[in-house]
């Protein structure tokens, strides 16, 4: 299922669907994905540094802190503020999140700091992505069964995913929200 896109994988995050499946099989479904696809396991959280070239600096390598999650917030605000909350003690670029099925971005948290040579007190940003949702909230059941989702009362989700686009020649991250009809 996931051999398309292989390459693309940085590593898995293990969440509570995976949990839920070790807790009843005894068998680690997200650690067999990983050595199928030759990609790290990373664990509840993790801390990613990128090494990404560019063409007019060293290579530029910006820190990602990744979190399955377990937020209850039904709004986006919220959502993006639990994010905030849980990622606040760790010193990263940009931090993200799924577990709540939907999509939602933040670029506008900014931090001051010492620029590389300690001469200048220069502007940091860090940027904010819940990662997105794949599968419709509500369906139609010929069957009756109503899904998860519906039985929760939660909202309809926003289908599609958060982007972090790198730019390495400016040094500067952007999230955005892709969307799929």
């Amino acid at each position: 299922m996931f051999t398309p896109i292989k390459k693309k994988g940085i590593g898995f995050i293990m969440g509570n669907h995976e949990d839920k499946y070790l807790q009843k099989t005894e068998s680690h479904v997200g650690k067999r994905i990983c050595a199928g696809l030759d990609m790290p396991f990373l664990g509840y959280t993790a801390l990613i540094r990128l090494r990404i070239p560019t063409k007019t600096y060293e290579d530029w390598c910006p820190v990602i802190y990744a979190m399955h999650g377990e937020s209850s917030a039904q709004t986006s605000g919220g959502q993006i503020a639990y994010l905030k909350k849980k990622s606040a003690p760790f010193l990263c670029d940009a931090a993200v999140m799924s577990h709540v099925h939907t999509r939602g971005i933040d670029n506008n948290e900014m931090y001051l700091g010492l620029n590389d040579d300690a001469t200048d007190v220069i502007a940091y940003s860090r940027h904010y992505a819940i990662a997105g949702a794949f599968m419709r909230t509500y369906w139609v059941n010929i069957d009756g069964v109503a899904g998860y989702a519906e039985k929760k009362h939660y909202p309809p989700s926003a289908l599609g995913c958060s982007i972090l686009r790198f730019y390495p020649d400016d040094r500067v991250i952007r999230a955005r929200d892709y969307w799929s009809k």
